[in-house]
């Protein structure tokens, strides 16, 4: 495997700097004349913006119908602390915009009085970065 990407990793450089075959074997490789020995290349690659979603349900007081949220990080990563969040109850309901603070892996955030209440606690809703 590691003989498998030093190869293709060769490969790749050759191309990127314009050498030939030959010349990659050689010790003293050279440019060939369609590259600018004073100009790096350089090759991106596509931009993923990825979306992190968030566990949330109704949770708080009163404890039958709560008029609270808790929004929890399910994943093995932390969020960084400014990320933006749009929850919104089952059947949008009720929904909003909060800026979280950093998260830990499992740790939760209360949103206190986001609700007017209503729902029961333990009612499922979505929170997603936006």
């Amino acid at each position: 495997m590691t003989r498998l990407l030093t190869s293709t990793l060769a490969a790749a450089a050759i191309a990127m700097t314009g050498f030939t075959a030959a010349q990659a074997g050689s010790s003293t490789p050279t440019l060939s004349r369609s590259v600018d020995p004073g100009v790096a290349s350089v090759i991106r690659g596509p931009v993923i913006n990825m979306k992190i979603s968030f566990t949330c349900a109704v949770n708080g007081t009163p404890v039958e119908f709560p008029n609270d949220i808790m929004i929890v990080n399910p994943h093995a990563f932390a969020t960084d602390a400014g990320v933006k969040v749009a929850w919104a109850t089952q059947n949008n309901a009720f929904s909003g915009v909060l800026t979280l603070p950093t998260l830990q892996p499992g740790q939760m955030h209360f949103v206190s009085n986001a609700l007017p209440g209503g729902l029961p606690a333990g009612t499922p809703c979505s929170a997603q970065q936006i």
